[in-house]
């Protein structure tokens, strides 16, 4: 059963002024912002908190049938998990709300704006296929910061016609502009740590992440119309398929009329202990297999990254689209666009 706040914090959550109350002095069973003793008993079942102000502390672990035990609805302010589990968390048309001290399964966050999701363990469920376990679309200055996120895959095959559980993704970017992605541990998913789908391509910063055991990409991008204006800087990835992986599909392409990919800067960036040592470090091809569609390539500036000396250098094209900024470490071929200092 899910209820509206503020009835909902009767089950599980209160406001910060009723939590800070001393033990000492319990809470009247008539206060709409603390459980009464009867009400313990029911504490932890899923609910839907609506148009929420202030700071929300949760008492204990809250479970139940809904993948998404926990729901906000509009509002804004603090939810402080205190290291409780929630099953996972979505929230839609919330303007300014922070989430942290969280274990869950995933989060998803539509037409939000100014959401911080920061210091939280996230962990899909190993016995499903997952699609990603992070998830932010349709909003903008959105935040992902310092959060542990484990797609629960442990290298299983794909099964004919099918995937293998765990994670596909550990971040998925759809349409969400403004993307802060900074210092994040993302770990065991069969696709790409960080993917961006959608028709916008508005600034993204990708930052100080560590991505290991993707068995795609770190990044990736082939369902979008690209990336404009964005910093992917100092970032490793490591025991993957490849550091980034970004072109265009017309498969399944979401909506997509327009191609960008400009003034975009890959710095300082690691890619080490490939998982295949045959296939480029990096892979961003916006000439074989684009659409008929109106296409702007330029000024992509690459410098200060280390993407191994072993294993083919970076695939860049149109190369006219791309700035070597210099000092990149990689295997030196004719086919790349870069001058390996290697």
């Amino acid at each position: 059963m899910r209820l509206s706040f503020p009835r909902a914090a009767l089950l599980a959550l209160c406001v910060s002024a009723a939590c800070s109350r001393s033990a000492s002095s319990p809470p009247n069973a008539t206060s709409p912002v603390a459980p009464s003793s009867a009400a313990l008993a029911v504490q932890g079942s899923c609910q839907t908190i609506v148009d929420n102000t202030g700071t929300l502390l949760l008492k204990q672990d809250l479970s139940g049938f809904d993948n998404f035990c926990l729901r906000l609805v509009g509002g804004s302010g603090e939810l402080n998990c205190q290291g409780h589990d929630v099953q996972g968390i979505d929230v839609s048309d919330v303007h300014g709300l922070t989430i942290h001290n969280c274990r869950m399964q995933a989060f998803s966050s539509t037409r939000s704006s100014d959401v911080t999701l920061v210091n939280n363990v996230l962990t899909a469920d190993s016995r499903k296929t997952v699609a990603s376990v992070v998830r932010f679309a349709e909003g903008m200055n959105n935040r992902v910061i310092d959060n542990t996120i484990d797609g629960s895959w442990r290298g299983q095959k794909f099964p004919f016609g099918g995937y293998p559980p765990g994670g596909d993704d550990g971040i998925v970017i759809e349409n969400d502009a403004n993307l802060v992605i900074e210092g994040n541990a993302i770990r065991n998913v069969w696709d790409c740590g960080i993917e961006r789908l959608g028709n916008r391509t508005d600034p993204i910063t990708i930052r100080n992440n560590d991505i290991a055991n993707a068995g795609e990409c770190g990044l990736g991008g082939w369902f979008s119309a690209g990336w404009r204006d964005s910093m992917i800087a100092d970032n490793t990835v490591s025991n993957s398929g490849a550091f980034a992986r970004i072109y265009f599909s017309a498969t399944q392409n979401r909506g997509v009329d327009h191609i960008t990919f400009r003034n975009n800067v890959f710095e300082n960036n690691r890619f080490q202990y490939p998982s295949s040592m045959g296939v480029p470090s990096v892979n961003i091809d916006y000439v074989t297999a684009t659409a008929r569609m109106p296409v702007d390539i330029g000024n992509n500036i690459f410098r200060n990254n280390d993407f191994g000396g072993d294993i083919p250098a970076p695939r860049l094209a149109p190369a006219g689209g791309f700035v070597d900024g210099g000092e990149n470490i990689c295997r030196q071929d004719v086919k790349s666009a870069l001058s390996c200092v290697r």
